[in-house]
């Protein structure tokens, strides 16, 4: 059986039924929606190889070496119902070096994101670190629950692009009940890095806890 086409199938009959909220359409440094992290030197899209293995644009972040914003996105504020969870993810391949850091977050207003222990951040990044190999592809996955969630598991994860493997748990967060937008971010530090596929959706949270336990039931499928 091919799992990676079950993979591919499951994700995109969630965004068949949850359509995406940022415009990629027109996808591309500095385009409408997508302001760029750092400055326009270090941002860049080329032709290259995709994480399902097709000839594809991508965004390729560019250091210039001063340790600072290196490449990446903020997105457009867009609204949003604070009831409703929403899932945030994009494909990330690391290249050149392990050193720097990857960011991966999002964002709201007026500041009304909280952890699920109730803790408010102010800057909520649902993960920040080094991937684990160079040249691989990585899906990061994080969701951001309705003001009305109780529960305190983190359904976020990065999963192996090779694999389909989780290898990384990463933090969830959940809205106040006056939340009225979010967006997409995406920063890198220091070393050079591809992105491609970012996805902001609705989804229900029941639909959220079916993909989470997919997502850890691949990891048999493809052992």
């Amino acid at each position: 059986m091919n799992y990676w086409g079950f993979f591919y199938l499951l994700c995109c009959s969630q965004i068949v039924l949850a359509q995406n909220v940022l415009n990629t359409s027109s996808w591309g440094v500095g385009t409408e929606g997508f302001a760029i992290n750092g400055n326009a030197a270090e941002n860049s899209f080329e032709w290259g190889t995709d994480h399902l293995g097709n000839y594809d644009y991508l965004w390729k972040a560019s250091p210039d070496g001063n340790n600072d914003a290196d490449g990446g996105w903020n997105s457009n504020y867009h609204a949003i119902d604070a009831a409703q969870t929403y899932r945030f993810s994009v494909w990330i391949k690391k290249t050149n070096s392990i050193s720097g850091t990857t960011y991966f977050g999002c964002d709201e207003p007026s500041s009304l994101l909280y952890t699920l222990d109730d803790v408010p951040n102010a800057n909520p990044y649902f993960w920040s670190g080094d991937l684990p190999r160079l040249d691989r592809w990585y899906l990061l996955v994080g969701y951001v629950h309705g003001h009305e969630n109780t529960e305190t598991v983190n359904l976020g994860g990065i999963y192996d692009g090779g694999t389909a493997e989780l290898v990384l748990s990463i933090t969830d967060y959940k809205m106040a009940s006056g939340a009225t937008a979010l967006r997409h971010m995406r920063f890198f530090v220091l070393r050079h890095q591809y992105r491609r596929s970012p996805i902001f959706l609705c989804t229900s949270y029941r639909a959220t806890q079916r993909i989470g336990t997919f997502h850890r039931g691949i990891v048999r499928c493809t052992s």
